[in-house]
């Protein structure tokens, strides 16, 4: 079962990304630890002036941003992120929560309320 897979995978990878390996819209070659040591590099280059964080915790303020940006569509937020159940996309809301009381507050403040 595990051949009659795989072969179908390949042959769905071959027609939506050509057979040259190359034809990869964004990611031209990534593999599974490209982005964490990309990320090592990268901080390692900024100094000690920003503390090393790590591709879950990029991930998970990209969401945070993302949710709060859309106005809390989980739904769009479950789509770009790959999640199966929005309950794992559902994780955010309460960063979104606090990050929306904060700004309620800092607007009541400028208005006098």
């Amino acid at each position: 079962m595990a051949k009659r897979f795989n072969a179908q995978l390949e042959r769905l990878n071959a027609q939506e990304f050509g057979t040259d390996g190359k034809d990869y819209l964004l990611f031209d070659g990534l593999r599974k630890n490209t982005l964490g040591a990309e990320l090592v590099e990268i901080y390692s280059k900024l100094g000690s002036k920003y503390k090393s964080k790590s591709q879950h915790c990029c991930r998970h303020t990209f969401s945070t941003k993302f949710v709060g940006r859309t106005c809390g569509d989980f739904f769009l937020a479950k789509a770009i992120l790959g999640h199966k159940d929005v309950e794992t996309t559902m994780r955010y809301l309460h960063i979104f929560e606090a990050i929306n009381r904060k700004a309620k507050k800092k607007e009541q403040k400028r208005v006098g309320v």
